[in-house]
Parts: C-alpha cells; structure tokens; sequence
C-alpha cells in the first residue's frame, strides 16, 4: 500500500513542515482536509524567514515555523500544536486579553513589548514587536488569528553594550525617543499583508498596501504597485518577482518602498505560492515587514565597530611612539662612556615621553569621567594670562618642533572663574590639534575678550582647514581629521570631545568654524563671564615662603608585584639615603612590617592573594599603624578607586606613572609635621 503523499502547502524543508507531515499534531485531523484558510496561513509561515505562527479555533491550537522555534526555546517542539495558552502559560496574563481581542474580531498591534518569559530554563525580560490578526472563512466566520512576530531582545542588548562602550556618541542614540510618527509606521508595517492573482498582479481590495503606500485600487491594479518601489530596487525587485511567478516558487527578497507620507523605509518581503485542489496556481499571498530600524541598528553596529578599531589603531600608535625614544634613551644609558650632556639628554627624553604617555591616559580618564558625570570642577577667580602661559607651555614642544609661530593677544586683566587645570587642559587641547593639523611654519593665534556677557577665547591656525562634511562631527569621541594625503596627524581622536566637556561643565560651548580644506580652522571657547567684583587670590595675597622640608632617612617598605616598579622605586628613593624595604606580594609586605617597622609603606593595589587594600587595613592595625604614611601608587585612577584608598586607610593615592618627586615632597612634607619625638 502506498504511502499518502503529503498536501503540498506542507512540502517546505525545515523542521516544523516535517513534523507536521508526519502526523496529526493538532487534532484538527489529516492536514490535506483543513479548511482552506488554515492550510494558506500554513504554507506562507513554512516558506517564511520571518518568526510566523496561527492560532486556530477555539482552543486556539498553535502553529509555527521553523524563525518562530528560538523564540519557544526549550518549548519546542513539544509545542507544535499544543493550545496557545498552554505553551505560554507564563506569559499569558499579558498576551491573553490581546487574544481574546483579536477572538472578538479586532486586530492588535504591539510595538517592543516586554514580557519575562520562561526560555532555556530561566526568566528572562525579551522585548517583542508583533501583530495579531483575526482570520475568517468565506462565510466572514472567525475561525482563529494569524501573527508576525520579531524579537527585539538583541537590539535592545546591544543598544546598551554600544552606550557603555562609546560614551556620548552611543548614549545620544540611547537617549533618542521613538517618534509617534515612527511609531505609527511599525504599526502599519508589522503583519501588512497582500494578495495578487496567478500572473503576479494585484487586484481586488488591498486595504493594507492602501494604507501604507497611499495609492488607490486603480493605481495599484496589475503592477502599478510597483510605482511605490524606490527607483534604485524597482527593476531588481521586478525582475526578481517576475522569476518567482514563472517558476512558481516561494519569493523572498528586500526593497524599498514610499509611505502615504513620502517617506522611503526598507521592507523585507515574502511570498507564497497557493493553489488551488486541482493543482493549478490560484494566487499568491505575500507579507511586507518594515526593517529599516533593524538595518539601521546594523549600520550603527558596524560604524562603532569601525571607529572602535580605528581608536584602537591609533591609541596602540600612541602608545608605541614613546616607547620608541624611551628604548633609545635606556640603551645610551647603558654605555659606560655617556658623558654629563649625553646623560642629561636621556634623561629629559624619558621624562618628557613619559608625561606624554600620563596626558594620553589621563585624557582617556577624564573623558570615562565626563561621560559618567563623575568629574568635579574646583572653580576660583584665575588670571586668564596665568592659565594661557600654562597652556601655552604644554604645546610648546609640539609647536616648536613644527616651526610654528605662536601669536598671543589678551585682553589686559581678565579673570575667569574657572577651575585653572581643567581650562587650561582645554586651550592646551585647542593648541596641540591647531599644531598638529598646520604645515611646518604655520601661524597659530590665541586671543581672549570679555564683556558682560561672556569671556571669548580664540584659537586659530592657517592649517589645512575642516570640511563642510567633517565640521558637524569634529567634536565626536574618536574623530579624527586626515590631511590631503590621507596621512593621520597624531592623537587619539578625543581631544576635542573631552575639551567640549570640560567647557560645558563651565556652563560655556565650544565651536568650530572653517572656510573648507586649506582654509584654516577657528576654535572659540565661550565662558560664563566673571563677577564684576572677582579677583583673583594671588593678586590680594602675598605669597608664602615655605621652608624646605628637612629631608630625613625614612623606613620606607615598598610592596608591588611588577618587580621592575618595586625594585626601581627602591633604588630611586634609596638614592635619596632612605632605608627601603621591597616586597612582592602582600603576604610578604605583612612580614616585613613586622621586622622593619616602616614609617611609610607605598603599595600598589592589585596585587594577587592579598591586594592593596587589605594590607592597608592589615598595617592599621599593627603597632605603630595607626602613625604609619600609607601611600597608594596604582594604575587604577577612576574617582572611585580613590574612594576606596581612602576608605581602606590610605593617606593619599597616586596614579601610575608619577613623577618621584611629588612621592618624595609628599612623604618629605608629612615628615615636617610629625612629633619631635619620632
């Protein structure tokens, strides 16, 4: 006896088509003897890529395809014609009233819902966006619902991994509210389905593409529809469709289409082929679903994906370009023949990379900071000359090596109530990207106004100018400008952005202005104005003469487990006739405590086994303790890290690399104060 053959609405390939051919799953016996409706639904959902599922009669029995399985997880493929309330029990409490709705003959639509939904063993809040439809047979009877859903579960997850990664750029984007208009639009576009006739036109009533496209049943007849294709996709899509028809095949393919509004979004599109009990094609049944968000959060993807590569790139640069003198200058200090000049020669080219390498991490430090909104300002009235000296001073090197002259234009007298180091981290910034972004030989201005409105300070060079296309995202986090050749010009791409930071915690702006490529570039850095009555300290109060500290042995223990930091500490501070005692964990930090009695202990903190942290605490408590300089010396500078020093029993923290004479001044001033009797 021959096997029956299966109905041809069920011959796809995937995993839910095979089940349901092999048997009765949903009780509504063999499946060539469904109503018509149910077997068209069934065979548009098994050709589909798109997460499909009916709910049929009325116990609402539940059927899907294979995109729809992830969604069931563990569920599946017990779930395969089970009632619908009974394969989402969990969540039925939310969904349930919209079936019932639906039951009662109207259609439903959700936009990125939230359920907590049980999948793969564990509650999990997923995020979904779909439409439910009534379906009725020929006589208008409503004989279940049809649904096209999408989960939203991942771009919401990357949407918060892309707002911790990229700061302002990706938090601006995080921040973006959904538009009643975009709203509308998902809306329309979820579950919009159509039909057209065997030769692949449309005809008949088609209230869905009506709504959305605009068009009339008399532009829309035959291939008119395709009017409301974008010129670019239409004759691919034809071309595409007409193929389809002839071949009698399922039809999958993207495109896109102008709303009644004008506007151009991307659908994805499917389509099935129905026929009739003879055979013959009877007509087919299609679904446009609106991707655009989906394609736009994969471009946005792929953009931060370029611009984090491209950081990366650049900060190894950066990083590798110190390194380079650094090595140089250790080798000639290996040679025994070095004379006095050649010595001091290595020695400022070490000092100076090296503060170089602290700018570019504290900068990373202090945009993470601005972005969180952890930095705090310590504003006081400065002479606006003194922070323009200072800043002028940090780009010196840069701006001298580059032959550039430098003009500075102040107003006499001016104050601004800023926080001096944060202000003149800004005009430094402003100076370096002017230098950097000009010719060797070029000119440079900086000019400061004040008035009662505001104080006004101007950077400007005769450099290669700014683009008309690059002036609106200068500001961004990992924008970098390229000179004509292509060539990078050196930093890490977020001086600008932290620098437009630090003045909007002044409560000022900062903008650009450039007449193109080669046309130079204007910074303007615009402050709140000073009280009319401000003035600055140092103009009331005569300076204090500090006395220098008697500089002491101390017994100092040194604990770090990057023995070249602890033991070149060592030598350093024994060089300045301090007796010094160095471990490399923490265990063995505790032990020599014990036997040295230190004065000042400095210790890094992640240090294995026992960290930092909890040999303050330890050190705290052994005799003498309590009297004991506990000095914290780490990579780890976030505000926070500073906190927890603190709060562990450290005097003061200092961040990796520092200079050994504020260590030395700080452990020499707190000696100053101690008892007579120590």
């Amino acid at each position: 006896m021959s096997a029956v053959p299966s109905p041809v609405f069920l011959d796809h390939a995937g995993e839910c088509a095979r089940l349901l051919r092999a048997g009765d799953r949903c009780g509504l016996g063999p499946a060539a003897g469904w109503p018509a409706e149910l077997r068209l639904l069934t065979g548009l959902m098994l050709g589909a890529s798109e997460a499909m599922f009916v709910a049929w009669g009325p116990q609402r029995c539940f059927i899907y395809n294979d995109a729809y399985a992830p969604i069931l997880g563990t569920r599946h493929p017990a779930a395969l014609g089970q009632p619908m309330q009974q394969v989402w029990s969990d969540i039925w409490a939310d969904i349930g009233p919209l079936v019932d709705s639906v039951y009662a003959g109207h259609s439903v639509q959700m936009d990125d819902i939230a359920l907590s939904i049980l999948r793969d063993g564990r509650v999990e809040e997923a995020h979904f966006s779909f439409g439910y439809h009534p379906v009725r047979d020929d006589q208008g009877t409503l004989s279940g619902l049809f649904c096209v859903c999408r989960e939203t579960t991942v771009q919401r997850r990357e949407q918060a991994e892309r707002d911790e990664a990229t700061a302002r750029l990706v938090q601006s984007e995080a921040a973006r509210q959904i538009s009643e208009e975009r709203f509308q639009a998902a809306v329309r576009a979820v579950g919009l389905m159509w039909t057209q006739n065997a030769q692949g036109e449309m005809d008949g009533e088609q209230f869905g593409w009506a709504a959305l496209t605009g068009q009339t049943p008399a532009q829309y007849r035959g291939d008119g529809w395709s009017i409301a294709i974008h010129p670019d996709d239409l004759q691919p899509t034809l071309i595409a469709w007409k193929q389809a028809v002839k071949q009698q095949r399922h039809f999958e393919w993207e495109h896109r289409l102008r709303s009644a509004a004008g506007q151009w979004r991307r659908y994805a599109v499917c389509a099935e082929p129905v026929f009739a009990a003879d055979g013959h094609l009877r007509e087919w049944v299609g679904v446009h679903i609106d991707v655009t968000e989906a394609r736009r959060t994969a471009e946005s993807l792929r953009e931060a994906d370029r611009r984090k590569d491209e950081f990366l790139a650049i900060l190894s640069h950066e990083l590798r370009n110190p390194l380079a003198p650094i090595r140089s200058a250790a080798s000639v200090l290996a040679n025994p023949a070095l004379t006095a000049e050649e010595l001091a020669v290595s020695r400022d080219v070490i000092n100076r990379q090296i503060r170089h390498m602290a700018w570019l991490l504290d900068d990373l430090l202090d945009i993470s900071r601005i972005s969180a909104g952890r930095l705090e300002l310590e504003k006081q009235p400065h002479r606006l000359q003194s922070i323009v000296e200072a800043a002028v001073e940090n780009a010196r090197v840069l701006i001298d090596g580059r032959r550039h002259t430098l003009e500075v234009d102040l107003q006499p007298g001016c104050v601004a109530h800023v926080d001096e180091v944060r202000v003149t981290q800004v005009l430094a910034n402003l100076l370096l990207n002017a230098a950097r972004y000009t010719p060797p030989g070029g000119q440079i201005r900086l000019a400061a106004r004040a008035d009662e409105h505001e104080l006004l300070i101007e950077v400007q060079d005769n450099g290669i100018g700014i683009t008309p296309e690059q002036l609106p995202y200068v500001f961004d986090m990992f924008s970098q400008l390229r000179s004509a050749s292509d060539r990078t010009q050196g930093g890490l791409g977020i001086g600008l952005a932290l620098s437009r930071g630090l003045v909007e915690l002044h409560g000022g702006h900062l903008d650009a202005s450039s007449a193109g490529l080669g046309g130079g570039a204007t910074f303007r850095v615009h402050l709140p104005p000073a009280a009319a009555d401000s003035r600055p300290a140092s103009l009331d109060e005569a300076p204090a003469v500090l006395a220098a500290p008697v500089v002491t042995p101390l017994r100092i223990l040194i604990a770090d487990d990057n023995r070249d930091a602890a033991d070149s500490l060592g030598l350093l501070l024994g060089l300045e006739h301090h007796e010094v005692h160095v471990a490399f964990d923490g265990a063995r930090a505790l032990a020599l405590a014990v036997q040295v009695h230190p004065q000042v202990a400095v210790l890094d903190i992640g240090m294995p086994d026992l960290d930092g942290y909890e040999v303050a605490r330890r050190l705290r408590l052994q005799p003498g303790g309590r009297d004991m300089l506990l000095l914290a010396l780490t990579g780890w500078g976030q505000q926070e890290d500073q906190l927890k020093a603190l709060a562990a029993g450290f005097d003061r923290h200092f961040t990796k690399p520092i200079d050994p004479k504020t260590l030395i001044d700080c452990m020499n001033a707190w000696y100053s104060k101690q008892p007579v009797s120590r």
